[in-house]
């Protein structure tokens, strides 16, 4: 605990009345778990301090926004007006009329996203996007930005995926969580599974390239064949080639530049348990470890658009290395692309621009599902 100043117990002088006192082994006893719990939990915070060094020097910027709202200069690009296309629709559906409820892709599509006006609001500048946008844009992502061939090369589990498994602490029972909500889904079948992960109001993001947890087998699209071997002579098609050798591994995102912790086991032992469940005649013995890399991305400069950037993520990641067709290579070459990680956009356009995009894309999808 803390005395009188301000100073830990064990560091001041009135520490000799508690050792004077009855019962003083056990007040010494409190005393000492106290200090090692503050401990833990300093040491917990420590992967958090460049964001603690990000906030003091956004101070300044909040500053300015907050006067420049009270001076009524915020520019529009904040504030997002509903426009009734017609007087008739406002005057029968009044309020209510302005109010945005976007379900997407559709109301008949299962695993549809509801879009509203709270979502919206995590959007503003400064504010933390919730999970809602981030599964709306991933699904964004898929229907409209990826052709039926790519569509097939990927999926991205929703951002509850991973808070669901994180409640739970044995294996089995975090793959028995979550194993329901894609099981239309045969996730062996597809190159790449992208993982949203919130921890601390923190987004990042695992990419599984290659999920075949077997040693006895290979992944579907590395797999030997007279077709892929010809495609690869002519020049066409070096997929297979050049991601080879980054079969079962896991590609860890972190718009704030931290590490990989546990992602790698967790997500092995969730492969492994998956695998087994599906594949009842080919049952393996044990989980294959996913191989862990840290990439080195574009980071965020401020301590709240990390939703925005593994958004930002995923989107380049489709478009430039899961092939929209089975003809053509990836649009860029991982290793030209290893080289330099960081140009892969700027971070500051990105900041800039980023969520007034996604606000429009919203609000245009909107209207759209209205008329």
């Amino acid at each position: 605990g803390r005395c009188c100043d301000g100073r830990p117990t064990l560091l001041h002088h009135h520490m000799l009345l508690v050792l004077r006192a009855k019962g003083w082994k056990a007040a010494l006893e409190g005393c000492l778990n106290t200090e090692v719990q503050r401990a833990r939990i300093a040491a917990s915070w420590v992967q958090h301090e460049r964001m603690g060094e990000m906030y003091r020097a956004s101070v300044s910027l909040s500053n300015q926004f907050a006067r420049n709202k009270q001076a009524g200069t915020v520019q529009s690009s904040e504030v997002i007006e509903i426009d009734d296309d017609s007087e008739a629709d406002e005057g029968a559906e009044g309020k209510q009329g302005k109010r945005i409820h976007l379900v997407y892709p559709s109301q008949s599509t299962p695993d549809s996203v509801t879009v509203n006006e709270t979502d919206l609001m995590t959007l503003r500048a400064q504010e933390y996007m919730n999970d809602s946008i981030i599964d709306f844009y991933m699904k964004y992502i898929w229907h409209e930005l990826s052709p039926p061939f790519q569509q097939k090369r990927y999926f991205v589990f929703g951002s509850f995926f991973w808070k669901r498994m994180e409640r739970e602490q044995d294996p089995e029972h975090k793959h028995a969580a979550v194993c329901r909500w894609y099981k239309s889904i045969d996730i062996f079948e597809r190159d790449f599974l992208f993982v949203p992960i919130c921890r601390d109001l923190h987004w990042t993001l695992a990419v599984i390239c290659f999920p075949c947890p077997n040693h006895a087998c290979s992944h579907p699209s590395l797999k030997e064949d007279a077709e892929q071997e010809e495609a690869d002579r002519e020049g066409r098609c070096r997929f297979r080639e050049v991601w080879r050798r980054l079969e079962h591994c896991v590609l860890f995102f972190d718009p704030l530049g931290g590490q990989i912790s546990d992602e790698a086991s967790v997500l092995s032992d969730f492969l492994f348990h998956e695998w087994n469940r599906r594949e009842e005649d080919a049952k393996i013995g044990s989980a294959r470890l996913l191989k862990g890399y840290n990439i080195p991305v574009p980071c965020q400069r401020n301590t709240y658009d990390c939703g925005l950037f593994i958004m930002e993520y995923v989107r380049r990641f489709v478009e430039d290395f899961i092939p929209s067709s089975p003809d053509l290579s990836p649009r860029v070459s991982w290793r030209e692309w290893t080289r330099s990680p960081p140009s892969w956009f700027s971070s500051e356009k990105l900041e800039a621009s980023g969520r007034q995009r996604v606000k429009s894309l919203i609000v245009r999808l909107f209207k759209k599902s209205r008329r």
